[in-house]
């Protein structure tokens, strides 16, 4: 039995289970509507266990059927799934574990002549629509009245059953709940011709109903002559017919919303509508990563921040993987990174009864116990249950808040992937954080922020940082938001201006986030490479520094001219393929492997991101390969067979041919040293070594 809240199921469904019940039918009645009281009527006004509360209670060893059972007077058995408090967790999600858990303890089905689930069907969500499979119910009742509202749950119900069974006969019929109202008769029976469904109980409105609900008895009990009565034993001939397979069932052919609109208007539908076949679009994915995840990953590189994912399990395991990862990947290609790992990722283990009853209690607990553990700064970083069911995070860190006032608490509501993907996750993150920074009305002279969405990965990138902005007279003042403390982001205001390492914090949304706060953004990105990093130093060359940068820049012409000469014994002549990596130029490298000698017989792009691997113009004879997928690559290779590959690619072991990862982006002219040393000793390497050859045999 389907039908909008306050429709009439629960009256139906009772009336309808004491007649069978009393013709001899062992009948099970199951209410599946938070309210839990579907079978009230049938126990004279007693109210009984729901499942939901039951294991609510007790574990799961404790837990038996007879706990979640009760029979009526009239010998039919009695079930409720009950549903979460008011407000709190997914009462749909309540009826899918409840009917798992019936599962669990051995309900038999089978041990029914019939099984009868009355459902509130105001919107038909995944929860809901547990009872519509087939594995389930054969048969689908529709209770409705004149009401526009009632009518609509009627026609979003038919497509419920449309999604799980196109072309399965599962509905039996339409059941008209009068209330009196004008037309109505006209407009069910409109409805009904329209969807092909007729109408095969027409119960009155009578005044029976609120004298037998008052003393907890159904109207056929107390009042068996009365016309509701009568109108009961013909629904159930339907039902019986149905037991027997005498009765016909239908398809469900709902209404479009326009041709709603039309009945409602009393404008004639189509009665004829024919078989109805689902169109189902599936959006393909962008590839990006959730907003919790992008989120846990922005904020995971600060010291002292506790980042708490508020989530199921396996989401927490999911980011803390993923941030291992990429720091286990920024190991293998800089030797020389600072290896201090911050371990500052926990969940709160979300399990599926938090889904339905909330996971407040749960958050409550983790926030207590990191500040009784003495944290001052913590993010929560919601998945995608709290948001779905609603978890009140707002009070969780009221109630915190109060007893530890000192305590920062960044409350990042991504709520999984529900606000968006991997970018929107980002800003939301950089936002919380970026509240932190303390307002500093004058701004310090020569002071300078870097803005590095990464992080600069070792200290080796620290002191080329600092090598850099010193020939200019200028101070390192922080570097945001990785791998740095709450501290250094709180005084980030002091600094006179903003450098970004990459274009992403040179976006508008980033730009704007950090203008608001007081922050002066440089359009210079961090150079990379020998010819950036000159252009780079000109561009900040003033009266009061010129004769410091003219030093600077001729001491690294010297160094790096030094590595060219040295590497070119063994790069010149040398065939290299490169391949980049979500959209990173590589003119860079390929200056530095040009003045070595070597040959760059072709540049790709990989990834999620592609774009124009040299986007200078310096390099216009080197080919740029438009393949962006693994084969399309490894077919490059083969036909072009160079003698080092420098980036990602899988398989290319099978091909004979040296590799290595590309490079991690470094700072300044020191990055072209270490490409064109990196490179060199890739060349100088045996293609296998020894102890593998010894393994595959």
């Amino acid at each position: 039995m389907y039908g909008k809240g306050g429709i009439g199921k629960s009256t139906t469904s009772s009336n309808l289970t004491c007649r069978l019940a009393s013709k001899g039918y062992h009948i099970l009645q199951i209410g599946c509507d938070p309210k839990h009281d579907s079978t009230r009527n049938l126990l004279a006004g007693s109210t009984q266990p729901t499942v939901l509360n039951v294991m609510k209670e007790k574990p799961p060893s404790e837990i038996d059927l007879d706990d979640l059972i009760m029979t009526a007077p009239c010998g039919a058995d009695c079930i409720e799934s009950g549903g979460p408090e008011p407000g709190i967790g997914c009462a749909g999600r309540g009826i899918i574990t409840a009917m798992n858990e019936l599962k669990r303890l051995g309900l038999n089905k089978s041990d029914y002549d019939v099984v009868l689930y009355d459902v509130l069907g105001d919107v038909v969500c995944g929860g809901f629509a547990v009872p519509l499979r087939k594995d389930y119910s054969n048969v689908v009742y529709l209770v409705t009245s004149g009401e526009f509202m009632a009518v609509y749950a009627a026609n979003n119900i038919l497509r419920g059953i449309l999604n799980h069974s196109p072309d399965v006969p599962r509905v039996g019929g339409i059941i008209l709940n009068c209330r009196g109202m004008e037309d109505e008769d006209d407009l069910v029976r409109r409805f009904s011709e329209a969807v092909g469904i007729p109408v095969v109980c027409r119960v009155p409105r009578d005044p029976h109903f609120a004298m037998s609900e008052k003393e907890g008895r159904t109207v056929i009990d107390m009042f068996p002559e009365s016309e509701p009565a009568i109108q009961y034993n013909a629904l159930m001939d339907n039902v019986i017919g149905q037991i027997e397979g005498d009765a016909p069932r239908y398809l469900s052919n709902p209404l479009t919303d326009e041709e709603l609109d039309l009945l409602l208007k009393g404008k004639p539908v189509r009665s004829d509508k024919g078989q109805c076949i689902r169109s189902i679009r599936i959006k393909p994915s962008d590839g990006e990563a959730c907003a919790a995840r992008s989120a846990a990953m922005s904020l995971s590189g600060i010291k002292d921040l506790a980042v708490v994912i508020h989530g199921p399990r396996a989401c927490g395991y999911n980011m803390c993987n993923i941030r291992d990862v990429h720091f286990l990947g920024d190991v293998k290609v800089n030797p020389d990174m600072d290896l201090t790992y911050t371990d500052n990722m926990l969940c709160t283990d979300m399990v599926d009864a938090d889904s339905i009853f909330g996971g407040a209690d749960k958050l409550n607990g983790m926030l207590e116990r990191l500040c009784s553990e003495g944290r001052r700064y913590i993010a929560i970083i919601t998945a995608c249950i709290p948001g779905i069911i609603g978890d009140d995070v707002s009070a969780c860190i009221r109630n915190i808040k109060s007893k530890y006032p000192d305590v920062t608490i960044l409350d990042v509501r991504t709520d999984g992937n529900l606000t968006g993907s991997a970018f929107n996750g980002t800003r939301m993150a950089r936002e919380a954080i970026m509240s932190l920074i303390d307002d500093y009305p004058e701004k310090e002279r020569g002071l300078v922020n870097v803005i590095s969405s990464s992080g600069m990965n070792s200290g080796l990138d620290r002191r080329r940082i600092i090598s850099l902005l010193d020939s200019l007279g200028y101070g390192l003042n922080s570097i945001l938001f990785n791998r740095c403390t709450i501290d250094e982001i709180r005084r980030a205001g002091r600094a006179e201006f903003n450098i970004p390492a990459s274009k992403r914090d040179l976006s508008p949304e980033y730009r704007q986030m950090y203008e608001d706060h007081g922050m002066v953004i440089s359009d210079r990105l961090l150079p990379c490479g020998f010819i950036e990093s000159v252009v780079w130093l000109r561009a900040f060359e003033n009266d009061s520094n010129k004769d410091s940068v003219e030093k600077y820049i001729e001491s690294c012409t010297a160094r790096y001219q030094d590595v060219v000469k040295r590497t070119s014994k063994t790069l010149d002549g040398k065939r290299i393929y490169l391949i980049g990596w979500i959209g990173r130029p590589m003119d860079w490298m390929v200056d530095a492997l040009k003045d070595s000698g070597a040959i760059v017989v072709k540049a790709a792009m990989s990834g999620p991101i592609t774009g124009d691997p040299l986007p200078s113009g310096r390099h216009d004879e080197v080919p740029k390969s438009s393949a962006s997928t693994t084969n399309d690559i490894l077919a490059d290779l083969e036909e072009l067979k160079p003698d080092l590959i420098l980036g990602t690619v899988r398989a290319a072991n099978r091909l004979n041919i040296r590799n290595g990862p590309l490079p991690k982006n470094t700072i300044s002219f020191e990055a072209s040293c270490d490409l064109l040393e990196y490179a060199a000793d890739l060349i100088r390497a045996p293609i296998e070594s020894s102890w593998k050859r010894g393994c595959c045999r």
